[in-house]
């Protein structure tokens, strides 16, 4: 799946198209494309349920969300911001691992041949290189995750990423992820925005504590732990940026066209 700034990142593309015409609407579709990622851990496993997981992409490494599932449930609001900006999530999701990911990378068994078992798979290929890894090296901070990791900072700047500003008392329309519940982790995510904008608080507040900013030790922390992005022999091992820029334009341009007129 696609980190979380790069969701942020797609959320301001389609933010610049004019889409929303007010600063509350524009901030809590900027919340939406970021909850489904606000909880991943626990009993039952909450991912799957805030990704909108079924029991087939539940068998498969490359699992995406059910996004007729998602629609039968809020479908009918999806002109509110914070739903279509859920829905948005799910739907670079879905892209990302079903176009993005045969694009790049082939999973393999133990015996070297093509493999979409979530136990089964053993090594992933990347198509542009030929170069094979050990699944566990591949999900990584070294390798796949750590790529995230350098290009945050990057990803932030050059999409003027912002940290939204959510009405107290707030409750959010899409029950999966309660926000009573994610609070700490949404603020633990926008903490890195922050950090790379060198704001310590633009004064978003949320349902929980009325703050989803990060404390200036926090801030601080952050900022000397993701650097100042990618650069030169920096460059991510997994992921081209050119690639991801060319695709957060595309998905941003089909969700565009997805948003309810309202006629």
């Amino acid at each position: 799946m696609p980190g979380y700034v790069i969701h942020m990142a797609m959320a301001e593309t389609i933010i610049a198209n004019g889409l929303f015409s007010d600063r509350v609407s524009a901030d809590l579709f900027r919340l939406g494309s970021v909850a489904p990622d606000a909880l991943t851990v626990g009993e039952p496993p909450v991912k799957q349920i805030s990704h909108f997981w079924n029991k087939t992409s539940l068998q498969h490494l490359k699992r995406t969300p059910d996004l007729h599932t998602f629609l039968h449930a809020y479908g009918e609001r999806l002109a509110d911001p914070y739903v279509f900006g859920y829905y948005g999530h799910l739907f670079l999701d879905t892209y990302f691992v079903d176009e993005y990911w045969s694009r790049h990378f082939v999973f393999l068994n133990d015996r070297m041949e093509a493999e979409e078992g979530y136990d089964e798979v053993a090594f992933v290929k990347l198509v542009d290189t030929g170069e094979v890894f050990p699944r566990t090296d591949f999900f990584s901070d070294r390798l796949y995750y750590g790529d995230y990791d350098r290009m945050n900072a990057t990803f932030v700047r050059e999409y003027d990423v912002r940290v939204p500003e959510i009405p107290v008392g707030y409750i959010a329309p899409v029950r999966e992820v309660p926000l009573d519940v994610a609070g700490d982790r949404i603020r633990e995510m926008f903490s890195l925005v922050d950090a790379v904008s060198g704001t310590v608080c633009s004064s978003p507040v949320d349902a929980v504590s009325g703050t989803v900013c990060s404390s200036p030790g926090a801030v601080s922390e952050a900022r000397n732990e993701v650097g100042s992005g990618i650069t030169g022999d920096d460059m991510p091992l997994v992921f081209d940026p050119e690639d991801l820029h060319e695709m957060i334009g595309l998905v941003g341009k089909k969700l565009l066209a997805l948003y309810p007129s309202g006629d």
